[in-house]
């Protein structure tokens, strides 16, 4: 499947960030040929091409995400080779223009979030994920992934268009995939 910590690290911004607005919008990109498969927000950053991961279909349930109620995150799809210790991403996130965060994080140190360690072994893989929404969230922040690590605690996010672009290698350097995100509060 995904490189399932990225998964995780994304969806847990997205799905934060969704809820944050109320769940009034079904996520879904528009059809241009970069969209991943599937009832989610993701797109590719450039057509796919001799990538390590080969994503069959990344599904949000219920979409758009409902406080208070479970969301599984059901992804599918195909590892060429396995992701090894030293695989990491490069994270963006940014508010219109300004670029708010640009991290990289460890793939290896988040896997532990997915129940899985590294090395992620190839083949085809599927990873159903469900995360439990709060009742209530603050109208203008989002926790984003588990405080384990340095990664995120909390970042203040006022209305707006945010986009969440992930870069994602392996050990080698070889580029696992590239997804990003536009999540809009209103």
């Amino acid at each position: 499947m995904l490189s399932t910590p990225l998964l995780s690290l994304l969806f847990a911004a997205l799905t934060s960030a969704v809820s944050i607005s109320g769940g009034q919008q079904v996520l879904k990109m528009g059809d241009d040929g970069l969209s991943v498969p599937g009832e989610n927000p993701l797109k590719y950053c450039e057509t796919p091409h001799d990538w390590v991961l080969d994503i069959e279909k990344v599904d949000l349930s219920p979409n758009p995400p409902e406080a208070a109620k479970n969301l599984t995150i059901t992804a599918s799809g195909t590892l060429k080779e396995a992701i090894a210790k030293g695989a990491y991403a490069l994270l963006t996130i940014r508010y219109g223009y300004i670029q708010l965060l640009k991290q990289t994080v460890d793939l290896c140190e988040q896997v532990g979030h997915l129940d899985l360690e590294c090395p992620i072994k190839a083949g085809k893989m599927e990873i159903v994920k469900v995360v439990t929404l709060p009742s209530t969230i603050p109208p203008v922040s989002a926790p984003f992934p588990p405080a384990t690590t340095s990664f995120f605690s909390m970042l203040m996010l006022p209305q707006g268009k945010y986009k969440v672009h992930a870069d994602v290698f392996n050990f080698d350097n070889k580029q696992i995939t590239c997804l990003e995100a536009t999540v809009e509060f209103p």
